[in-house]
């Protein structure tokens, strides 16, 4: 709540950074940039995110990165000399895996992104000219968290904690007005009138299961009638925090189907699908970068990453690739697997067992790959049984269970061999 009340500050490492200056940024802008810049510009100072400085202090860069399918830009803030000086910190966000564990089959939903969310929370004055940057000759300072200092997603997310906690526990807003008004230093004799006011009177009303990522929020609700009176709910928490909703963005109207983070998430069947649109955005856009030669001459790729580039661009629009199931199969196996220099084995729910000796081509590798092919061999002849569960692997070889965790390696036979096994396993329908 202090945030709310002074502003964010910055935490140093040691001491701050000297004064620097980095010049004027944007000078080379086009005509449609010059506009875009001047509309921001205008809501900028008008929302009290921008505030003129009047002595240069630290400069930093500026500059565009276009939106793609639009004619808008994202404005980034290049503050890595002032990021260098500070506490480095971790946020932890909730994303669309976590969905598996709040949303239920046949749930309704409604979504919302909050306006100008970064906004809401200030920086300290005295911080504000750690945060310049120059504008075709007009030098301005961050008033609100930008997009380019460090800490900014952790501390917004920190105060976004207050509306989740309105949501998913109505009534527990009285006691977050009676903090609010504590540490503002108002009176806190109508936190009981907040309460009624935001949740109504009603005391059975309860809460939705809330997806927060960063100003993005997702309601999900047992019935379409729950999802009405959260969406109401809703307006009213966000009317009496001071916050207001983006209505070109979201779903406000409860649905089963809806689009969040860059999936479809479809409620009633139980599935993430990529929509049509990412798909083929994402597939020009590579497409494009290589033709351009973007992807040789700035970005060095190994050949391994260009396979796994060319073979997803030859993917179809619509493929079995392009959707998976929110909610697995929760029938589990254990299956210890172990390979030495002569033979594999492996062994299923410590009942069945498969074994086999390396052939001639195989004898010759390196244990770790063995214990890599093992793994595969032993799912191939469990594969009846493994097909649509999740599966516990036991492995002693650390370098194999890093590489199954991170479904990766820098070693492109490796790689190679863990493609196949992800091919396999995603076919059939296999978590391991």
């Amino acid at each position: 709540m202090q945030w709310l009340n002074k502003g964010a500050r910055m935490r140093w490492v040691d001491k701050a950074p000297l004064p620097f200056d980095h010049g004027v940024s944007l000078s080379d802008a086009t005509p449609p940039q010059l506009e875009w810049m001047a509309s921001k510009t205008e809501r900028c100072i008008k929302t009290g995110a921008w505030v003129r400085a009047r002595r240069r202090r630290h400069v930093s860069r500026v500059f565009l990165v276009p939106k793609p399918g639009t004619n808008k830009w994202h404005l980034v803030m290049d503050f890595r000399w002032s990021n260098a000086h500070c506490v480095k910190s971790r946020c932890k966000m909730e994303i669309l895996k976590m969905l598996r564990r709040l949303a239920k089959p046949n749930d309704w939903c409604i979504s919302f992104d909050l306006q100008d969310g970064y906004h809401v929370v200030g920086i300290d004055p005295l911080f504000h000219e750690y945060m310049q940057f120059d504008v075709w000759g007009e030098l301005f300072q961050c008033g609100a968290l930008p997009f380019g200092w460090n800490d900014s997603p952790r501390t917004f997310v920190k105060v976004m904690k207050v509306l989740v906690e309105c949501l998913r526990s109505p009534r527990s807003v009285k006691g977050a007005e009676a903090a609010k008004r504590k540490h503002l230093g108002e009176r806190c004799d109508g936190a009981g009138q907040f309460a009624a006011g935001v949740c109504g009177r009603e005391e059975h009303q309860q809460g939705a299961r809330v997806l927060h990522y960063m100003d993005d929020f997702l309601l999900l609700l047992s019935s379409r009638i729950e999802a009405l009176r959260a969406r109401e709910l809703t307006s009213r928490v966000l009317v009496r925090l001071g916050l207001s909703r983006n209505e070109k963005k979201g779903q406000w109207e409860p649905t089963q189907l809806v689009e969040h983070l860059g999936l479809e998430v479809d409620l009633k069947v139980g599935q993430f699908r990529v929509t049509t649109g990412e798909t083929a955005q994402d597939s020009s856009a590579v497409q494009g970068a290589s033709q351009r030669g973007v992807a040789t001459a700035e970005v060095k790729l190994a050949w391994q990453a260009w396979s796994d580039i060319e073979w997803w661009l030859r993917l179809p629009a619509q493929s079995r690739w392009d959707s998976r199931k929110i909610w697995r199969n929760p029938t589990r196996a254990k299956v210890p697997t172990n390979a030495s220099l002569l033979a594999w084995g492996g062994v299923l729910n410590l009942k069945h067992a498969a074994r086999g000796f390396w052939s001639d081509e195989l004898r010759h590798l390196q244990i770790a790959h063995l214990e890599l092919e093992a793994v595969y061999k032993t799912v191939q002849s469990f594969l009846r049984e493994l097909t649509g569960k999740v599966v516990r692997l036991y492995c002693d070889n650390q370098a194999v269970v890093a590489m199954l965790s991170h479904s990766t390696s820098r070693n492109p036979e490796l790689m190679r061999r863990m493609r196949r096994l992800w091919i396999l396993l995603d076919l059939n329908d296999i978590e391991l």
